[in-house]
This record gives structure tokens, sequence and C-alpha cells, in this order.
């Protein structure tokens, strides 16, 4: 894998994740940007092919659309997913998917108990589950009251969880 995908990558999760603490928000901008830039650096030598790259996009889309209509995820946060799928590639994108998960469990426990909603997270991840697990059939996410009560910036765990798994050996 080329140093110029490794710095545009740290590059981008770290501000997506600036971003997204601040504004709770993922823009279309980055993570559309992202993506193309994952894309394009595939083309270089010793990288992920092409073919990897809009693969590893379309099977982040696949996930983190089904997570933002199902309600676990914000449609910036399944976005976000595509933009690392470019860089991982399909398979190491699931891998990556794992640290993600992990980090976003320890900034919800940490986010929750700062906020003082921690039995409220705990209910809301239950339930999110349940709702996730059957497609959204059964179970329904509590309402949030606020904008900021109870969301955790899930874009801080997907880009702590990336670079984890980038520099644990999970380039493609």
């Amino acid at each position: 894998m080329s140093m110029a995908t490794t710095v545009v990558l740290c590059v981008i999760a770290i501000v997506a994740a600036g971003w997204d603490w601040q504004t709770r928000r993922l823009p279309n901008w980055l993570t559309i940007g992202a993506t193309s830039l994952g894309v394009a650096l595939s083309a270089l030598p010793g990288g992920l092919s092409v073919s990897g790259a809009l693969l590893g996009g379309l099977a982040g889309l696949a996930v983190g659309m089904t997570a933002f209509a199902t309600g676990i995820l914000g449609a910036g946060d399944g976005k976000y997913l595509m933009a690392l799928g470019a860089f991982f590639g399909p398979v190491q994108l699931l891998y990556a998917m794992l640290a993600m998960a992990v980090a976003g469990g320890v900034l919800a426990i940490v986010e929750s108990a700062r906020q003082g909603t921690l039995w409220v997270a705990i209910l809301r991840a239950g339930a999110g589950l349940k709702h996730l697990l059957t497609l959204g059939r059964f179970g329904q996410l509590p309402e949030r009251t606020t904008v900021a009560q109870g969301y955790i910036p899930y874009g801080v765990a997907m880009s702590a969880g990336a670079l984890f798994w980038w520099f644990m050996g999970g380039r493609a």
C-alpha cells in the first residue's frame, strides 16, 4: 500500500471524526470526496485494485444504507462506510467494521455516561439490535427529544476503528 494512500486515509479519518464530533453530521462533500479519493488512489502501484475499491465501496454502501434504513446509523455514517470500503476493499472492510463496532461500543458507554443517559443508551442499543436483526419488522427505536440527546457521533468510532485496522495490517 502506498504511503500516499495511508496519509490520505489518516487525513480523511481525522477530518471525519472532528467534523462529526463538532456538528453531529458527516457532509456529502466529505463522504463522496473520500470515496472518489479511495477509488483514485487504488490505481497506484502496489495498492488495492480499482475493482477492489469499487467493490469495497459498494459493500460499504450496502451495509451502511441498510443500517440507515433501519435507523441504526445516520445517512452520513452510511456514506462514510462506503468511503472506507473504497480504501479497504470488501473483505478487509468487514474486519475493519468489527474494529469500528468495538470502538463504537466504547464511545457509546463513555459518551452516554458523560451525558447521564447510560440506561437510555443500553435500551436503545437493545431495541436497535432487535430492529436490525428483524429488518425493521419488530421493535422500534426510541425517539430522541433533542438532536444531541442519546446521539453518539459514530463517525469518531468509525475513524478510530478504521485506523486501528489499517495500521494493524488490514491494508488490502
